[in-house]
């Protein structure tokens, strides 16, 4: 008799046992013990890892998250003087972003990475003449149009030495001069 009461008072408790899921609006659906539900997670929610239903136990629900933010970037940064090459409304997690960079600029740096919802990384777009680390020798010109068969005249920025390569007076040649290197 004792066998049978043990075995009837454990059969009470796990059948005691119960699980809610909250449906809108406002209405619930209950689960006895071990009872599986499926279900989805909002827009920008996914299920974690190997997770295709959601199981009632003694603690509650598992898992214990049924749902976990989704590790994606939104679009990636705009930089100064350049372009990404193509855009979306969100990237996923080890999603690389490509930059370009207009003519006479160099790029340094990139691509950007998503990680854990962040961009990493470091990218800019750079003046061909500031990678070379020159100045036009009339600095107080914004701007430098030559004409064919022109010349211009460089120096180093301050702190940098001519690495004798190529000239720093150079001839304008069909819309092309070359540029000397300071190190």
């Amino acid at each position: 008799n004792l066998l049978c009461f043990l075995f009837f008072i454990f059969y009470l408790l796990n059948s005691a046992i119960q699980c809610k899921l909250n449906l809108p609006p406002n209405q619930g659906t209950t689960f006895n013990l071990n009872g599986r539900a499926n279900y989805s997670c909002k827009s920008g929610y996914e299920k974690p890892d190997g997770v295709t239903q959601a199981i009632c136990t003694r603690d509650g629900w598992m898992p214990e998250r049924l749902c976990e933010a989704k590790n994606r970037c939104s679009p990636p940064p705009p930089i100064e003087d350049g372009d990404i090459m193509r855009t979306k409304p969100e990237y996923e997690e080890g999603e690389k972003a490509e930059y370009v960079c207009p003519r006479h600029h160099a790029m340094e740096g990139g691509p950007l990475t998503c990680r854990n919802g962040q961009w990493t990384g470091r990218v800019r777009c750079i003046k061909e003449m500031d990678r070379n680390n020159l100045r036009i020798l009339k600095d107080w010109m914004d701007k430098i149009y030559s004409q064919h068969n022109h010349h211009l005249t460089f120096r180093c920025k301050s702190g940098k030495i001519h690495d004798g390569r190529v000239a720093m007076r150079q001839q304008c040649i069909e819309g092309v001069i070359q540029l000397p290197t300071c190190v």
